[in-house]
């Protein structure tokens, strides 16, 4: 792919509805941080994938689901574009907020159709295909 493959992925992440969107850096591979309803993901937009560096929900606004939407409408982007994803699944290290373990964690990517890779930490999930509109 090209880089300005990667700057399209960016793009679309505009159209995830009331989301934030902030481009951290002119340099490759590009940052962002999407924002919405309490939740903020730190994406790596590279020009063959797009990597979850990090999500996190404040406490206020968690078991609202937050967490789940946002990486929907991620995920969504990330199809549309046919572009698949990576992260490192890596409980939160804040002793004082309560937090899934890693085990919650892998169920809970895995929901979103993450398939951990072999025993490691690290997973991926291929593009879906989209169907065409009739």
């Amino acid at each position: 792919m090209l880089d300005f493959e990667a700057c399209a992925t960016f793009d679309a992440l505009h159209s995830i509805p009331r989301a934030s969107v902030l481009r951290t850096t002119a340099e490759k591979p590009i940052l962002a941080i999407v924002e919405r309803d309490g939740c903020r993901a730190i994406l790596s937009i590279r020009p063959d994938h797009l990597a979850l560096v990090t999500i996190k929900t404040r406490l206020e606004a968690r078991g609202r689901r937050a967490a789940s939407r946002l990486l929907r409408d991620i995920t969504a982007v990330a199809d549309l574009h046919a572009v698949p994803m990576t992260l490192l699944v890596s409980p939160s290290a804040a002793h004082d907020e309560p937090h899934l373990g890693r085990t919650e964690l892998h169920a809970w990517y895995a929901r979103l159709g993450f398939v951990r890779v072999n025993v490691s930490s690290f997973c991926y999930r291929a593009p879906r295909a989209i169907a065409a509109a009739a």
